[in-house]
């Protein structure tokens, strides 16, 4: 380490990390700079970086960093998108919700049960039970919801950064997580006390349908703390110091 002398003090360059961003592309780069604080016999004034020390860089770089590149914004809508695929697999699917375990002799989806065996299969419609109207319903309500919050999603975070848009889209999720919730309960309650004869399993489809609300609860809590960070997330945070010496 070289010392640079100015007349009765000498300046040692420290390693700092500094956090900048650029408006114009709205990007943020970390950058190393090396820096120089002066030393004196018996004085050592120092400049404490607050705001970024070094320990919590490590532990937030990927999140500050990460979602203020455009790019990276497109991390969380994507999990809506998987959320939709899911929900689109357990509504349209044609078996998958309910199999009985031995003789693979019925099973049913969220519009129908069979039975039979091999190719001779006798379906019938669940939707003359309204316990089956209403886990419909309120799946594919909350699809619908779903791909509205993806789309205010895309453009809150993709197209451009607004975050007042963020708290409604949390919003909107938190519904969605209500309504698949009560559907997926409903449906094996009901299916237990009116068609049950057996032994079954709740298999693929079924669970997609949970796997769709997962991802909602994951990215609510996103959409519903993401608004704290605003500074961070804008790049707009400024960067605090603390004058000590030892």
């Amino acid at each position: 380490m070289t010392h640079t002398r100015v007349g009765r003090f000498h300046l040692v360059p420290h390693l700092t990390y500094l956090h900048s961003f650029r408006k114009d592309t709205q990007d943020t780069r970390l950058y190393n700079r090396t820096d120089y604080t002066a030393t004196h016999i018996g004085f050592r004034p120092q400049l404490v970086l607050l705001s970024n020390p070094l320990h919590t860089l490590r532990s937030s770089v990927m999140f500050r960093c990460g979602i203020a590149y455009p790019r990276c914004r497109w991390i969380v809508p994507l999990l809506l998108l998987f959320a939709i695929v899911f929900d689109i697999i357990a509504i349209a699917a044609t078996s998958g919700w309910v199999e009985d375990e031995d003789a693979k002799s019925h099973y049913a989806n969220m519009w129908k049960q069979c039975r039979g065996r091999n190719d001779n299969w006798d379906c019938k419609s669940l939707m003359e039970f309204s316990w089956a109207q209403a886990v419909a319903a309120l799946m594919i309500i909350a699809l619908i919801i779903l791909i509205i919050a993806f789309i205010i999603s895309c453009v809150a975070l993709c197209c451009m950064l607004n975050i007042a848009l963020l708290p409604l889209i949390g919003a909107l999720l938190i519904i969605i997580v209500v309504l698949q919730v009560i559907a997926l309960i409903i449906y094996p309650c009901k299916f237990n006390e009116l068609i049950f004869e057996g032994h079954y399993y709740y298999t693929w489809a079924y669970g997609f349908g949970w796997g769709a609300t997962i991802l909602c609860i994951g990215c609510a809590i996103l959409f519903c703390c993401l608004p704290r960070y605003e500074d961070e997330l804008s790049g707009l945070a400024k960067t605090k110091y603390i004058y000590s010496s030892a």
